[in-house]
């Protein structure tokens, strides 16, 4: 049976390589992996994986914490959203993310005190009632706020202009309530206490560069351990230190014993017993006991690894032979000198490239990885292009070659000089159809360099592109034309039919403008142009900060100008007026599914879904209406095999189902799925690998027609309901599925079963 994702569904794709923080439950321990939580039965080993689809109400979590009494989980994201999990659901506090009259509101730390949440954010003291599920008070103290604790009849909190305390029994609400409390150490700046707590009945503290100190009841300060570690926990009337792979259990203030070999960046124990769980960092969740002397008893878990992609970072995906390629780099007008991050997906298998050992390989840095390619011979040969060192080369999952201005086509901006090596400049890659790799080198000469499919490096010189910056992607059209779209300093387009005859520019049709003409006769008001795809009327679609424009991609066989048409929306109102397309929305990327249709994605607003005719927004995704985990898209690909919509975000990958596909020469791999619909699901069922724009027609055994209409591409989905809207009875339903071609000779019969 071929297993297919439910239409409409989505699909994380995030990073779980370093995990942060961790909270032990009765039954499960919960980690964070690089901003995302899982779930670990010790029982059983089960291990699930949270998200947006799960109840959560945002991504990217940096705090994580139980609080036993309440038997709450409380969830802290970067945003200052917040999730309080119990075994009633999940409940959201979004007072401070969507509170306007807060300027910064993140959230610095989170404490429990007498079964209350208290928030240190960055402009006082937040406190939840765990109970109520909702804020209890906020003691805005007007400046940025570490750490909180009570001892006593005092609350004391941890400021960036030193520790403040005040009296439980006054009004808290009052800033005047609140006193400097003047702390004297040696070396001490008590404004970069990061962490107050309780231990022994004292108070105690943590500051970045001298370490962690106690307070005794004749107010002397003295030092518990020197600096160099992170802040200190409580767990079982123990004091937790750690630093690199010690960790020190002190149950005293001189008293102390050393866990070595594990590099602990959190640890948790919910019981009063021996038992740890502990995050470290690349080895993922570790779960110990240890004895009176801190040796170990028991590995519980050795490491919780997870294979996924290495980080969060997707500026350029490709998809090709049911890879999908993956780069998280990035450029301004110089380097960001971001670690150079390849990952490939395949077979449901991810695959990280290490940029350390690829620079011990070549003796240079390896950063601000841009884009990516597959070579049509070979679907395990690959070139990657950087902002800095020119193409690195793959190929059977290893680093193969780097290619630069030394032993290549491709150009430095300082040829000669010491820092050469770091000033090839290359973005955007494609093959044509004869297998040559062209590539975009910018501030050079030549800005179109090609690896043709012999082996030999050909360099065109453009005089448009001569000493350009910023030259950005590249795109090959069906008929064999170069498009480069260029985002800044200034921007512009340029398009060449260079006629097969790469390296000789004489003959070659060159059009390049900065300001753009539409068909109206207006100039387009934009700032960049940011990507570009061909759709299957062979028309360039290119996107700018003020939506999308078009081309005919046949513009270079004749000597018109580069004029461009922007796709205009009817307004339903009874009248001829209409909008443009997405117009004031910076378009960053545009994908072409099966069936013609756009996808557009858009930096702030979300995901577009056009129709195949260009007349109607089928669809709108954004992070508030979907499980879409960011408004900011910056690439998109799409596996017309499948129909799976990859969608990279500033926050991580996920994908949509979606229900377009490539169409198929010929009835001979028809099939539906879920095939039988069992009750209990709700959703479209999927009649797929049909040629494209089928017709199609489902009816029952008597032949009442129920739902009919042309197929997307390759795929026709139906909700399962008759033409009156009722969902239909159990039973077996017949699909005709025709081509029209040669009169509609060409056809199938599919047959659905349904139990309700």
């Amino acid at each position: 049976m071929k297993a297919q994702r439910e239409i409409g569904s989505w699909k994380n794709y995030m990073a779980y390589q370093n995990a942060s923080h961790v909270a032990e439950t009765p039954n499960k321990v919960f980690a964070i992996y690089d901003g995302s939580m899982i779930s670990y039965e010790p029982e059983d080993g089960a291990v699930k994986f949270y998200s947006k689809a799960d109840g959560l109400n945002d991504t990217g979590i940096s705090h994580l914490a139980y609080e036993p009494n309440n038997q709450s989980l409380v969830i802290i994201y970067e945003n200052s959203n917040i999730d309080i999990m119990t075994n009633q659901g999940i409940f959201n506090i979004h007072f401070i993310k969507d509170n306007l009259f807060i300027p910064d509101k993140t959230i610095n730390n989170l404490e429990f005190i007498d079964n209350k949440a208290y928030l240190s954010t960055a402009f006082g003291i937040v406190v939840l009632d765990l109970e109520r599920k909702e804020v209890k008070e906020t003691y805005s103290l007007q400046k940025k706020t570490h750490s909180v604790c009570v001892l006593g009849q005092y609350i004391y909190a941890a400021t960036t202009e030193g520790v403040l305390e005040a009296a439980l029994n006054t009004n808290l609400l009052d800033r005047t309530n609140w006193k400097h409390m003047p702390l004297t150490y040696p070396g001490g700046n008590d404004a970069d206490i990061r962490k107050l707590f309780i231990h022994k009945n004292e108070l105690c503290f943590f500051q970045l560069q001298n370490g962690v100190y106690h307070i005794d009841k004749d107010k002397n300060i003295s030092l518990i351990r020197n600096a160099g570690h992170e802040a200190p926990k409580i767990i079982n009337d123990k004091l937790i230190l750690f630093r690199d792979d010690k960790t020190y259990f002190y149950t005293d203030f001189d008293s102390y014993k050393e866990l070595d070999g594990i590099k602990v960046t959190d640890i948790s124990s919910s019981k009063k017993t021996n038992r740890y769980w502990i995050s470290e960092a690349d080895k993922g969740l570790v779960g110990i006991e240890i004895d009176e002397n801190a040796n170990i008893t028991k590995t519980i878990l050795s490491e919780l690894k997870i294979n996924s992609p290495k980080r969060n970072w997707a500026r350029h995906l490709t998809l090709a032979n049911d890879q999908l390629l993956v780069v998280g780099g990035g450029r301004t007008s110089d380097r960001l000198k971001l670690p150079g991050t390849f990952m490939v997906l395949e077979n449901n298998s991810w695959h990280n490239y290490d940029e350390n050992e690829i620079a011990k390989t070549t003796g240079l840095q390896c950063e601000d990885f841009l884009s990516a390619v597959v070579d049509p011979r070979d679907p395990q040969h690959h070139y990657v292009s950087s902002w800095g060192e020119g193409v690195y080369e793959f190929k059977d999952k290893k680093f193969v070659k780097l290619h630069n201005s030394k032993n290549s086509g491709l150009a430095s901006i300082y040829p000669g000089a010491n820092s050469e090596d770091n000033f090839v400049r290359t973005d955007g890659m494609a093959y044509d159809k004869q297998n040559n790799l062209h590539i975009l080198n910018s501030e050079v000469a030549n800005g179109i360099v090609t690896l043709s499919a012999d082996g030999r490096w050909i360099s065109s010189f453009y005089n448009e592109l001569n000493g350009r910056d910023a030259l950005n992607n590249l795109l090959i059209t069906t008929n064999g034309h170069l498009w480069v779209n260029i985002d800044r300093n200034p921007p512009g387009i340029f398009a060449v039919n260079n006629k097969n005859t790469i390296g000789n520019v004489g003959d070659d049709i060159v059009k390049a403008a900065k300001v753009i003409t539409d068909t109206d006769g207006k100039t387009v008001p934009t700032n960049g142009f940011y990507c570009m795809a061909e759709d299957l009327n062979a028309t360039v679609w290119m996107g700018t900060d003020n939506g999308p424009i078009l081309f005919s991609s046949n513009i270079l066989t004749n000597n018109t100008e580069l004029i461009c048409s922007r796709v205009k929306i009817a307004i339903d109102d009874g009248t001829d007026a209409a909008y443009y397309l997405l117009e004031g929305q910076k378009v960053t990327s545009i994908a072409i599914d099966g069936a013609n249709r756009k996808w557009i994605g858009t930096e702030g607003a979300g995901l577009f879904l056009v129709n195949a005719t260009n007349t109607e927004v089928i669809e709108t995704f954004t992070a508030e209406n979907s499980l879409l985990i960011s408004n900011i898209i910056n690439c998109l690909a799409i596996n017309n095999n499948t129909g799976e919509v990859f969608v990279g975000t500033d926050k991580g990958i996920v994908s949509y189902m979606g229900d377009a596909i490539t169409g198929k020469i010929d009835y001979s791999d028809v099939y539906a799925y879920p095939n039988p619909v069992r009750p209990e699901y709700q959703g479209r069922v999927a009649i797929t690998g049909l040629m494209h724009n089928s017709n199609v027609k489902i009816t029952d055994l008597q032949g009442n027609l129920l739902s009919q209409g042309p197929s997307n591409g390759g795929v026709y989905s139906w909700d399962c309901t008759n033409q009156a809207g009722r969902r239909v009875g159990t039973g077996i339903y017949l699909v005709l599925s025709s081509s029209g071609i040669n009169n509609g000779s060409m056809s199938v019969v599919t047959k659905i079963m349904i139990v309700k």
